[in-house]
């Protein structure tokens, strides 16, 4: 119970303590990680997201730099409204590769987690690894997500140099640090895991077929609460 229970502060909502454990205790995660695996600098796709958002926000208040990699401007203008300075890469630039690898080299960054798992991303990041110079022995990137449900292009060398990331896993390996993650999360629950939602849905609405359609676009930053004692939401 002790790895699953969170207490609040006094005055935290239900609704701000609502998105209190995967996100938070998985962008912790990985910083964790990154410190076992002896990095020093992170790689993060899809870094607009409400978990990117929370890892900029820790690396920011961490002192750890971070590489963010996008597909879209108004990404770009997202991240940049927590960290002016924030570097970040557009995957779709016809020199995204290079424009990559200058970003690992300028931040000495050696460690990737992507959220896509298939497609051309993974293989590009550790392309990007290669031609910075900052190849080496042993992961380099971590999947933890699969929103390219395409097949991977890496190669079978490049394969060796991945593994699949997953928090239940960590939270076996790394007890202690989970309860300090834990800790660190209701501490700061307001500001640097603070999450924020596209609209609130009542349980009727959250079954109908359209509303499972707008899920089912996964689009980057969108987040829907779901409130039984609601009988109707927000509207999607």
């Amino acid at each position: 119970i002790g790895n699953a229970l969170q207490v609040m502060p006094d005055g935290v909502t239900p609704a701000q303590a609502a998105s209190s454990f995967v996100n938070p205790m998985t962008a912790l995660g990985f910083v964790a990680q990154m410190r076992t695996d002896g990095h020093s600098a992170l790689v993060h796709t899809a870094a607009a997201s409400q978990l990117g958002q929370m890892l900029t926000r820790i690396c920011l208040k961490d002192g750890i730099p971070l590489v963010h990699v996008v597909r879209k401007a108004e990404q770009e203008e997202i991240l940049r409204a927590i960290d002016p300075k924030a570097i970040i890469i557009n995957q779709t630039s016809p020199t995204f590769i290079k424009d990559l690898a200058a970003a690992m080299k300028s931040v000495n960054a050696t460690l990737c987690f992507d959220a896509t798992g298939g497609g051309p991303l993974s293989a590009q990041v550790l392309d990007a690894f290669d031609m910075a110079g900052l190849t080496k022995p042993g992961i380099q990137v971590y999947n933890y997500g699969i929103l390219d449900t395409s097949r991977s292009t890496m190669t079978k060398e490049q394969r060796k140099r991945t593994f699949f990331w997953l928090l239940p896993n960590w939270q076996a390996k790394n007890k202690e640090g989970w309860q300090q993650h834990m800790r660190r999360v209701a501490n700061e629950i307001l500001t640097t895991f603070a999450t924020s939602y596209t609209a609130e849905v009542g349980m009727s609405e959250a079954v109908t077929v359209k509303a499972l359609e707008v899920y089912g676009k996964q689009e980057t930053g969108k987040k829907y609460l779901l409130n039984p004692s609601k009988s109707v939401g927000s509207k999607l």
